[in-house]
């Protein structure tokens, strides 16, 4: 979703495996945390899924659960704040349909940390993903919990990806906070950027001790 050549990737399990060998040359055989967001989040627990040894924590933001659009169990999309600025703009684009809190900060932001990504994605590349989006690899560790430090963030207005789909996860997960921010849709890091940034930083926090612990 950029400059990185797609190549001929053409679905969801090819691209996992491109994250995968991503994570080992940077990593090298060592620990890390993962944060993944929207489909990133159904990539990050496939890595979870297979080393969970490996990996210190995980946070999932507004994360896909549900692959196949039509079978995720989402709220109807609303608009909770619509500020000056937002009222001046064209009805029906993609932040109008996304975005719950409409303001001229978050239009701004959206443009800088979303559009910016699909202005130059491969959009031919995503569209063979797209025809294989179900991916194959385990997305939780097989006959286990995962007992480092997880964040679930998520939108009560997420018309995208929803939150109910999340929940049915949770006992994967024994050392996770599952929260559910009100006034926040697929982009809650935007809308609700102080929680954000206060559940983000504790989840670390978590992160540093589990590993301290572990020394």
């Amino acid at each position: 979703m950029g400059r990185t050549p797609a190549g001929q990737v053409t679905g969801t399990d090819e691209l996992f495996e491109a994250v995968v060998g991503a994570v080992e040359a940077l990593v090298d055989g060592g620990r890390y945390s993962v944060c993944g967001e929207s489909y990133g989040g159904y990539l990050a627990r496939g890595l979870v899924a297979a080393v969970p040894h490996r990996v210190s924590g995980m946070a999932l933001v507004c994360p896909m659960v549900v692959a196949p659009h039509a079978e995720r169990d989402v709220p109807p999309h609303q608009v909770l704040v619509r500020d000056d600025f937002a009222r001046s703009l064209s009805l029906g684009g993609e932040f109008d349909e996304v975005a719950v809190v409409q303001t001229e900060e978050t239009y701004r932001r959206t443009k800088e940390e979303v559009v910016t990504g699909c202005d130059v994605a491969d959009h031919a590349a995503l569209d063979r993903i797209r025809q294989r989006w179900d991916g194959t690899f385990a997305r939780e560790p097989a006959g286990a919990t995962y007992d480092a430090p997880v964040l679930f963030l998520l939108g009560r207005q997420d018309s995208s990806t929803g939150y109910r789909d999340a929940w049915g996860l949770l006992e994967h997960y024994p050392r996770a906070t599952f929260a559910v921010l009100d006034r926040a849709g697929h982009n809650a890091q935007i809308e609700q950027p102080e929680l954000f940034q206060a559940l983000v930083g504790e989840w670390l926090d978590r992160v540093e001790e589990a590993e301290a612990e572990a020394r």
